[in-house]
């Protein structure tokens, strides 16, 4: 179980929990936990989302915006970006790679994360 869903089940456990009420009392209403639980769960889902290897079957990443990829070459893991080339052709520019390659040449892809707030200038 990872993380992510460790934190979904406390989140879920801990609305139960406040819905059985404080000394007899409802303190929020089922219908507003349930909500709740939606919003977190959604939120969870993003962040899931942000952090796994997506399959180029799935959805391709914006043109021109680096990410990291997976090769079926020999090339493992790369920084690269896809982008277009002659008319319409979409192709991966992988750094390191002189020419851009053929969109069967990569897996997966997922976004870079973000760098530190503070201490860039």
């Amino acid at each position: 179980m990872t993380a992510l869903e460790r934190l979904r089940e406390e989140v879920v456990d801990i609305c139960g929990e406040v819905l059985l009420s404080s000394k007899g009392k409802t303190v929020i209403s089922e219908e507003y936990a349930e909500k709740q639980v939606a919003l977190i769960d959604s939120a969870l889902r993003a962040v899931e989302d942000e952090q796994r290897w997506i399959p180029v079957e799935e959805r391709l990443p914006e043109k021109y915006k680096d990410v990291l990829i997976v090769c079926r070459s020999e090339t493992g893991i790369a920084l690269g970006r896809l982008v277009v080339i002659g008319f319409d052709s979409l192709k991966w520019e992988i750094y390191g790679v002189d020419d851009p390659v053929p969109l069967i040449a990569v897996t997966h892809w997922r976004p870079l994360l973000e760098g530190p707030e503070e201490g860039i200038k």
